[in-house]
């Protein structure tokens, strides 16, 4: 008679997965992203296009944050961060008073950090007076769409860390977006003619970030994810095969 094998749990391919299954967490929880997606919301506190955005409407603004991005400027305390953003929408919530269609950029843009005098400042502004392709956002009525800009300040020396002229990438220079690291922030967009701008100006209310699906650290974690599922999987088949063996 063949003595059927034993499954137990000192059995060595028992072992092997379980260490293997903490190697694919242990992984999962330590890989860092190299493109956060970013939410912003935030509610409009003045305008001059109010039948577009109202007072009080409230926004949301989405947008890819690529931290490994290599400052140019040779300014030390100035970084300028040329490809760093990309995949921006921007939208009014449903039940706001204006009717403004919002926008995307479907191009990348830039990121301008400051760390001068216990000042810290991040930004980013786009417009079709300098990006000929990509930036696509609706008119405020018969008033063509001029730029968008938004910023975060901090009063912190310690905020933003910008320690070279020239090389520095993004994510050495600055923590993950939050209302906790930075003092505050706002959203402004202008519309009209060069010589007689109408200007809309909201304030940030929250920031939520995550890792995009094209992320190392947000495929790194479904990836073990997936691993963990299917050795779980197997190790239920090997049981059920030693009940089997067993009767």
């Amino acid at each position: 008679m063949v003595t059927p094998p034993r499954f137990g749990p000192a059995t060595p391919y028992l072992k092997i997965m379980k260490k293997t299954l903490l190697l694919a967490s242990l992984l999962a929880t330590s890989a860092s992203a190299s493109v956060i997606h970013y939410a912003f919301t935030g509610e409009f506190t003045s305008t001059e296009v109010p039948a577009s955005i109202a007072q009080g409407d409230h926004f949301k603004l989405t947008f890819d944050l690529n931290t490994s991005s290599v400052d140019t400027n040779p300014e030390l305390r100035f970084g300028f961060f040329p490809d760093a953003l990309s995949h921006l929408v921007f939208s009014l919530d449903p039940g706001s008073i204006g009717n403004y269609a919002g926008g995307t950029i479907t191009t990348t843009t830039s990121v301008n950090l400051v760390d001068v005098d216990g000042f810290g400042w991040f930004a980013s502004l786009s417009s079709p007076l300098w990006m000929p392709t990509g930036i696509n956002f609706a008119p405020a009525g018969s008033d063509p769409f001029r730029e968008i800009s938004f910023d975060l300040y901090s009063l912190s020396g310690d905020t933003i860390g910008l320690t070279s002229p020239v090389g520095q990438t993004l994510d050495s220079a600055l923590p993950v977006l939050n209302l906790s690291s930075f003092h505050g922030g706002g959203v402004n967009l202008m519309f009209g003619p060069v010589d007689d701008d109408l200007q809309t100006s909201a304030r940030i209310t929250s920031i939520v970030a995550a890792p995009t699906p094209d992320s190392p650290s947000y495929l790194t974690t479904s990836s073990a994810a997936a691993f963990v599922i299917l050795m779980l999987a197997y190790v239920k088949r090997i049981r059920r095969f030693r009940v089997r063996l067993e009767r």
